[in-house]
Formats: C-alpha cells, sequence, structure tokens
C-alpha cells in the first residue's frame, strides 16, 4: 500500500526530531573542546586612582589577553565589558553578574584600579562564579611595568593566584542528635571528606561526612584525644586542598539521562520558536557567610594626631609566622584628608611612624600605631588573604576605614560663659555688671520704690 506524501511528511519530521535528540545526546556526552577551564569574563577597570583612560584602556585589554594565554580558561566577552554605574543603576557586583550573564561566562572578575605612582600600578582583583553565585578570592596586586608582554604576563600569575586551591573550613554548630556542621553540598563538600577538628589552635580530633544536604554535614568524630567532646564552635579544617571554586551542588549524581535531554531538547526548540522567552534566570542567591569565615573588622582606636593607635580584631588566631609590614603582602594603607590623596594606596603601614605594628599574645587582635597623622586624615587599610589563621584559612580580604580625631578647639577665654549671681534689692531686679559700661548706681535706704497706682 502506497504511503501518502503527508504521511511521509510527517515521518521525515519525527526521525529529524529524533536525530535532532540524538545529536543533542551525544554532544552532553562528549568532552568539552574548550579545555577544564571556565568561560571567564572581566569589567572595566573602575579609575579609582583617577589614570588617564588610555592606562585603564591597556589594563583592561592586557588583563583579557592573559585569560586566553593562561591556557586554563576561555575569555568571553569579547574585550573588558561595561558594567552600568552602581551610583545611578543598582549594585556593582548585581550588574556585573548580570552582564557576565549576557555573554554566558560561568566566572567574573571585577577590577578596580586603586593607584598609579611611580610607575607602580596598584589594583584589586576579584573573581565570582556566575551562577550559582559563589564567592572565589580577592586580592591587591601591583605591577611595575605597562608594557605589554610584561603587563599580561603579571596578570595571567594574578589569574593563578585567585584560582589557587583552598582550605575546606567549617564550623560545628549542633551536637544535638549527632554532630552537625555549616558544610553543605551547596558548598562543595561531599560524603566521606575528611577533616581535622581544631580547638584553641590545636588539633583534638578527626572528623568525616557521613551524611550532607544542601546546607548541613553529619560527622562522625574519630581519633579523638584523650576527654575530647564535639562542642558548638569547634573548628574543622579540611585534609588535603580543595579547588578555588567550590562545584555547584548536585541534586542528582546522574545527570544524563535519555528523559533530561528530551526536557532540555523541547524547551531550547521552544525557545527558538519563542525568542522573546526572556533573559537567563537570576543566579541563586549566595549562601550566606558561616562562622568558620576568616574575617577582621576594626575595633577601637585611641590618642590624637600625631599619634593614634587603631585595634584590628580577627576571627581566627593569625599565624604570624613570616609577617612583615615593611611591604604591602598583609596589609597596606591609604590616606586622604579633604578629598585628597595624601599617601597613595598600597603603602606599607611602617610608614605610619610610631611603634612598629604588633599583634597581642593571642594573636587575635593588631594594634597599628602612627605619629604623623594630622585631625580628619581618612586612613583606608587593606587586609590581604596572604595572612592566614593558624588552622591555614585565608583572611577574607577587605578594606577597612577609620578617620583620624580632629582638633579640640578650646572655646577662647573670652567667649566662656561666666555665671554670676543675680540679686534683687528692694523687690528690684540688680543686672551683674557687662563689660565696660558704666556699673548701676547703688540705691538710696530711703528711695524705695512706690507701689503703682
Amino acid at each position: 500500500m502506497a504511503v501518502k506524501p503527508q504521511s511521509q511528511s510527517a515521518i521525515l519530521s519525527r526521525l529529524a526530531a529524533f536525530a535532532l535528540i540524538f545529536t543533542c545526546a551525544v554532544v552532553a556526552a562528549a568532552p568539552q573542546a574548550r579545555g577544564s577551564g571556565p568561560t571567564l569574563a572581566i569589567t572595566e577597570f573602575t579609575n579609582d586612582g583617577g589614570a588617564p583612560a588610555s592606562t585603564v584602556s591597556t589594563l583592561g585589554n592586557a588583563l583579557y589577553a592573559a585569560i586566553d594565554q593562561s591556557g586554563k580558561y576561555t575569555a568571553v566577552g569579547g574585550g573588558p565589558l561595561h558594567v552600568k554605574n552602581p551610583l545611578r543603576e543598582g549594585d556593582s557586583l548585581v550588574n556585573a553578574l548580570d552582564a557576565a550573564r549576557q555573554v554566558h561566562a560561568e566566572e567574573i572578575i571585577t577590577t578596580d584600579l586603586i593607584s598609579v605612582t611611580g610607575g607602580t600600578i596598584t589594583y584589586r582583583l576579584s573573581a565570582y562564579r556566575v551562577d550559582p553565585i559563589a564567592f572565589i578570592r580577592s586580592q591587591i596586586f601591583t605591577q611595575s611595568s605597562l608594557a605589554g608582554p610584561a603587563l599580561t604576563a603579571g596578570f595571567v600569575t594574578n589569574l593563578s593566584t585567585l584560582h589557587a586551591p583552598r582550605t575546606a573550613i567549617g564550623t560545628i554548630y549542633s551536637v544535638d542528635g549527632g554532630v552537625k556542621a555549616d558544610m553543605g553540598a551547596a558548598g562543595g563538600f561531599s560524603l566521606g571528606d575528611q577533616f581535622n577538628v581544631v580547638r584553641s589552635s590545636q588539633k583534638v580530633a578527626e572528623a568525616k561526612i557521613v551524611s550532607i544536604d544542601l546546607n548541613t554535614a553529619t560527622l562522625d568524630i574519630y581519633n579523638a584525644s584523650s576527654g575530647y567532646k564535639p562542642q558548638i564552635g569547634d573548628q574543622l579544617v579540611g585534609i588535603g586542598t580543595q579547588p578555588a571554586v567550590p562545584p555547584a551542588a548536585r541534586t542528582n549524581a546522574n545527570t544524563f539521562s535519555i528523559i533530561g535531554i528530551l526536557f532540555a531538547t523541547g524547551a531550547a526548540l521552544l525557545a527558538v520558536n519563542h525568542p522573546s522567552a526572556g533573559a537567563p534566570p537570576v543566579p541563586s542567591p549566595t549562601p550566606t557567610s558561616s562562622s568558620s569565615a576568616f574575617t577582621v573588622s576594626f575595633n577601637s582606636k585611641s590618642g590624637t594626631p600625631p599619634s593614634e593607635s587603631f585595634i584590628f580584631v580577627f576571627s581566627q588566631t593569625v599565624n604570624t609566622a613570616g609577617i612583615v609590614f615593611t611591604n604591602n603582602t598583609y596589609v597596606s594603607y591609604e590616606k586622604m584628608n579633604g578629598g585628597s590623596v595624601i599617601t597613595p594606596a598600597g603603602t606599607p603601614v611602617t610608614n605610619l611612624g610610631g611603634a612598629p605594628p604588633s599583634f597581642n599574645a593571642g594573636n587575635t587582635q593588631l594594634t597599628i600605631n602612627s605619629s604623623t597623622l594630622n585631625p580628619g586624615d581618612v586612613l583606608i587599610f587593606t587586609f590581604t588573604s596572604s595572612i592566614t589563621s593558624v588552622s591555614a584559612a585565608p583572611l577574607l580580604a577587605n578594606t577597612l576605614t577609620v578617620t583620624a580625631a580632629f582638633a579640640h578647639h578650646p572655646v577662647p577665654h573670652a567667649a566662656r560663659i561666666k555665671q554670676v549671681p543675680i540679686t534683687v534689692q528692694g523687690g528690684v531686679l540688680v543686672q551683674p555688671p557687662h563689660g565696660g559700661g558704666p556699673k548701676p548706681q547703688p540705691q538710696h535706704p530711703d528711695s524705695t520704690p512706690k507701689n503703682p497706682r
């Protein structure tokens, strides 16, 4: 029996559809040609250092070129991405992530040119995974040349630093019904991960993840010191290193299936037929920071210009071995007054004068001293992730701003208010003497005023 042309057309359409599905399945199962590294985009350098526009452009182009030259990443976006001005159009990071999604970047590096002084360039690079959002690392770098090859080579090294292996860190937050820690699949943790348990900077046991969900892990404690019992606040330090970028949480380990391919293909065909379906989905919120993050904050200050002391507090005990303050590797500062830069960013804190910076006995507080301040000086301290805790956690890089005390201007003696007694004589208010004017004459005893009629 002959097949009708319309039926043949329908059959061919079905065969083409199955061929498309099979092709998609093969592509999904095949290794990616782009390599193991992520697609990476960068933002245009913000010009906080007030450098010429040509310098800003040179830096952006060199960093973009360094992405491909590193051999580990694929540059996307065609160059540095223009990000909406946060003063007019929302948060700068949200805008950067939105720009990255539009060019299908898996990671975005935000950039900030801090200063260009004496041939030295100081800048900050901060890396983020785009979807789901995850902070990777932020650090301040310096280079001493704007020459093309040397500048690009320096950026290649910076990219490696931002993506250096990390140490997994967590905290025991509950011992009710099992030992639980803030280390879920969303943070890149998985069953079987092992940790050293640290209390008061000392290893007291080892732990292994035996159960996990999106935000929480249940631990098995073993090799414990005599008398050790898990407590809330005990720190967990990963045994071995992990990739710089936490892997995205997986809801199902077997992600490749015919049903999934059919669903994805159907969605793709719908998108082709309905191009106005909308922009890529907004990434999920950043997981909230846990108490295990190694942070620094401003605590207090004392003294008056020119000599003041500033105390900073760390959330974990600092590994002070090798820390020096005569360069900007660990901490540096910038000084401003009245909106003008007095001392450029990246200056070693020893330039402030006074006693050398020092840690307290427990290595959790740092005091930075100065003997060169003027009233109202604004100091911007930059702490880098080169500072680590005794449990090998890198410091979450931070910039902290403090202001020197303003001068105390005493009230001039002539302007001070002097309290003087006010008296009533014979029912009449007698005013005190005024300056150099004539003093009131005393009244005669017989001159008692008469009552008015």
